[in-house]
């Protein structure tokens, strides 16, 4: 049998293709998307060039070294973007130099007053004014509280270095006080009486207090100043023992001995061995010193004393009435010299002929020249000015009219004496003092035959008589007429 018809399908409405929509939105995102990606290029670009326009742009300092607030622009709608960060660059630009000015401005100030808060607080002061001044109004809060907290900072620093210094001045002023006090005490220690004694403990109370109020004041530790009064304790002792050692030593330096032997037996209170040995070392070397400036004082005292009297025996031997030994190694010719070398420097002040005289007359006197005249009068015939030599010569003419003369220039060489009266010889024959002092030492010290024909010619030219006479007396040997002079004793 056949089957029946029966419906499978049902009529429903017909939806219209989502396709066409879904393709219509997908347009209109994609053109927001564009626009989006199209406004942040755009935007980049435009912070870009902000940027770069802020950079080229270059920030000023004031009188005073501080950045100078820069000119922003002003902001609009269209390219406000571009504005907005060419503004904050330059703005940031502009902070950034100026807090490194504050800093380094800051720092100076620091440095320059290290520990004066009063300093230090007047002139940041002054300068953080000047700065709030010179800012921008958007940013002068920003600043302040920048400038603040480095002021702060800064400010700790020089409060602590003058709190530091304060205390190392306190100090310093009770170390002073304390080395005064003992000082002191170690001055009135060393006295040995009762007074110096009393006086002594008043100042060694003084450094023990001083030493505590430091224990307070943070200076110094207990155990430092427990040592420190023990190493005064120790120190006055000593003192009072040296000073009684001096004492002695003054008195007899076989008393100081025995005092410092009797001390070596017991170790006093306060001292270990080794210091106790160290005072008695310290005590002995005094005494040594002592001992040995008195025999220096008895030296110096024998030989100024044995000086002085050869200086009055000196003098002694001025009366011609004593005559004295003229022996070169004589006691007598020691003491001579003694007193011309202190009186004759009186005669330099004297007219020149009061000079010469006095001279004369003391070698009269006295019986002797004196080696001082001895050595003058060599050396200026070998080489003194032709004035010297003359008056040279005529001492020696004046003295060897004496008649003490072989004893007083007994010890006068030959060669002088020979100088000395060729030049008066040949002054009184009308020589020229400058021509006698030449043939003189030529004939005395020496010279070839060429020059004794020339002297004998010069001599014969001023004088034919004085010429003749050397002439015969150069007929043997050059020598022969000048050798008396030169050999003879006076």
């Amino acid at each position: 049998m056949a089957e029946r018809f029966r419906e499978k399908v049902s009529f429903q409405p017909v939806p219209i293709s989502t396709g066409e929509a879904q393709g219509m939105m997908s347009l209109v995102e994609k053109l927001e998307r564009f626009k989006s990606v199209a406004y942040q290029q755009a935007t980049v670009a435009a912070q870009t060039r902000g940027t770069a326009k802020a950079g080229q742009v270059k920030l000023e300092k004031d009188e005073t070294g501080v950045t100078k607030s820069p000119e922003l622009k002003k902001q609009v709608f269209v390219g406000g973007v571009e504005t907005q960060v060419y503004n904050e660059t330059l703005r940031n630009a502009y902070l950034a130099s100026l807090d490194n000015d504050n800093r380094e401005a800051l720092s100076t100030i620091a440095s320059n007053n290290p520990d004066d808060v009063l300093g230090f607080n007047d002139q940041v002061e002054v300068y953080k004014n000047s700065v709030l001044q010179s800012v921008d109004p958007s940013v002068r809060q920003i600043i302040e509280q920048d400038l603040n907290n480095k002021i702060t900072g800064l400010r700790i620093r020089v409060q602590n270095a003058n709190v530091k210094k304060n205390m190392l001045e306190s100090q310093r002023v009770s170390e002073n006080n304390i080395t005064s006090a003992v000082n002191e005490a170690l001055s009135q220690v060393r006295n040995g009486d009762y007074t110096g004694d009393i006086l002594a403990s008043t100042e060694m109370l003084k450094a023990f207090a001083t030493l505590e109020n430091g224990v307070t004041s943070g200076f110094w530790d207990q155990t430092f100043v427990t040592q420190k009064k023990r190493e005064i304790e120790r120190d006055v002792t000593a003192q009072k023992f040296l000073g009684e050692i001096d004492r002695k030593a003054d008195e007899s330096i076989d008393d100081a001995n025995e005092y410092i032997t009797q001390l070596e037996q017991r170790v006093r209170k306060g001292f270990t061995p080794d210091e106790w040995t160290n005072v008695l070392v310290e005590g002995q070397q005094n005494v040594n010193r002592k001992a040995a400036r008195l025999r220096q004082d008895r030296v110096a005292y024998l030989k100024a004393y044995e000086e002085q009297a050869s200086i009055e025996r000196g003098k002694m031997f001025t009366d011609p009435n004593i005559p004295a030994d003229p022996a070169k190694s004589s006691q007598d010719r020691k003491d001579v010299n003694a007193y011309y070398d202190i009186i004759s420097p009186e005669w330099r002040n004297l007219p020149p002929m009061e000079e010469y005289q006095e001279n004369v007359n003391f070698i009269k006197n006295t019986g002797l020249m004196p080696d001082r005249i001895i050595r003058n009068v060599n050396a200026t015939m070998r080489s003194g000015n032709v004035e010297q030599v003359a008056a040279f010569s005529q001492l020696v003419k004046d003295i060897s009219k004496d008649p003490n003369a072989a004893n007083i220039m007994r010890d006068l060489p030959s060669e002088s004496r020979a100088v000395a009266k060729q030049v008066s010889d040949s002054v009184d024959a009308g020589i020229d003092i400058e021509t006698a002092v030449e043939i003189a030492r030529k004939n005395t010290y020496g010279l070839t035959e060429s020059e004794k024909e020339n002297i004998k010619l010069k001599v014969r030219e001023i004088s034919p008589e004085l010429g003749n006479m050397l002439q015969i007396n150069m007929n043997d040997t050059w020598d022969q007429h000048w050798a008396p002079f030169i050999d003879e004793e006076p």
